[in-house]
């Protein structure tokens, strides 16, 4: 059986074991698990055999981070022989013509995104950009495993089940949130664990409370919590999800309180100071796009030299844009350490063995699975570096 003969056959599995209204053909595809560190041996092999019969990808089809900066990986801290498997890996995968985008971002802030409408189906694997691409951008994908969108891809088809149908894409669960709003990415990402956790409940929740205007690095941090701690791969929410419509009646509700959430936000830091605070902070998961470096940029304009360790992951297509470039150049004159094409969550290094600290809630997940590092966390990277004592004005 050839790898195309077994593309069709799993995927038939999968729509029989879902009970799929048959399949939908997809626009494009996003395939996850590529990093060597989860592949290992075994999935390498898989995937070079793929390739090494000729078999190509039907759709365009994006890649999700590998293990190392494929530029830095020395400066990294990632070993060679781990390099050069990762890069067999990669060479693997764009043998079958998947674009060597290495982000978890992509699908939806890629300049493929521009070419996408509301109701176009998909397969994506990063989980963080199902709910984003659902709910933001009206998509339609299930959450794939890196398998099942790999094959889909070859395909150019994937089962008609789950979130490519209306009658799932209901609201299920009414959320209210009470004032204040929801502020940074750590109290949206607080926000979407909270909702995660009411469970099965919470698949469709409609999210009232949260204003009129997000930033991207807020809705960023909501899709990847709500997709790390629970099982939502769609929100609704007036005037930020096209597919929100009235608020529903007749649903349960629950009330979330905006203070609970600044002060849950504000919590482990206080701790932290009062105790030994971690030398390393990072940020970047999921990966840091353009306003984001600009935003550090100019928080640090006028800092010298940053004397602790501040790392920061990104991708190839922010790297893109001339802005963002020019930030990356004045953060790393003082010292923080960017990186694109990974995320710590998928290699070996850095390994944050003296403790972290972090604004992702999902990296609070991820972490300790991947690294046995249980990360703190902090709502702004400058309050972390000045109770450490570690910014030096000029």
């Amino acid at each position: 059986m050839d790898g195309k003969e077994l593309a069709e056959k799993v995927l038939v599995a999968l729509a029989e074991a879902k009970d799929a209204e048959g399949s939908v053909r997809i626009k494009n595809a996003h395939v996850s698990g590529i990093s060597y560190m989860n592949l290992g041996d075994y999935g390498l092999t898989f995937l070079e055999e793929l390739s090494d019969q000729g078999i190509k990808v039907a759709v365009p089809t994006s890649s999700n981070p590998c293990g190392m900066d494929r530029e830095l990986w020395n400066e990294q801290g990632v070993s060679k022989d781990f390099a050069e498997k990762q890069a067999r890996v990669n060479a693997a995968l764009e043998a079958m013509g998947v674009t060597p985008t290495y982000s978890c971002t992509f699908p939806y802030e890629g300049s493929w995104s521009s070419s996408l409408s509301r109701g176009d189906h998909v397969a994506w694997a990063e989980s963080s950009a199902v709910v984003f691409g659902n709910s933001i951008l009206g998509i339609r994908t299930n959450r794939e495993g890196g398998p099942s969108a790999l094959f889909s891809a070859i395909t150019g088809m994937t089962p008609n089940y789950g979130m490519h149908e209306d009658k799932n894409r209901e609201p299920t669960l009414l959320v209210r949130v009470e004032p204040p709003v929801p502020r940074g990415p750590l109290e949206w990402g607080l926000l979407g664990k909270k909702i995660a956790s009411i469970g099965e409940k919470a698949r469709v929740p409609y999210i009232d409370g949260l204003g009129k205007i997000a930033t991207k690095g807020e809705l960023k941090a909501i899709s990847a919590a709500l997709a790390t701690f629970g099982p939502t791969d769609l929100f609704l929410a007036p005037r930020l999800t096209p597919e929100a419509g009235a608020k529903p009646v007749g649903l349960d509700e629950i009330v979330i309180d905006g203070e609970e959430l600044e002060e849950s936000a504000r919590r482990d830091v206080e701790l932290a100071i009062k105790g030994d605070l971690p030398k390393a902070y990072f940020l970047g998961c999921p990966q840091y796009g353009v306003e984001d470096l600009v935003y550090l940029a100019r928080l640090f304009l006028n800092i010298e030299r940053i004397k602790g360790e501040i790392y920061v992951f990104t991708s190839a297509h922010a790297l893109s844009d001339p802005e963002a470039r020019e930030a990356v150049a004045s953060l790393r004159a003082k010292g923080v350490k960017i990186f694109k094409d990974t995320c710590p969550v998928f290699s070996p290094s850095p390994k944050f063995e003296k403790g972290v600290l972090t604004d992702s809630v999902k990296s609070s997940y991820y972490l300790p699975q991947s690294k046995g590092v249980k990360p703190s966390l902090e709502p702004t990277v400058v309050a972390f570096m000045l109770a450490n004592g570690e910014l030096e004005g000029e």
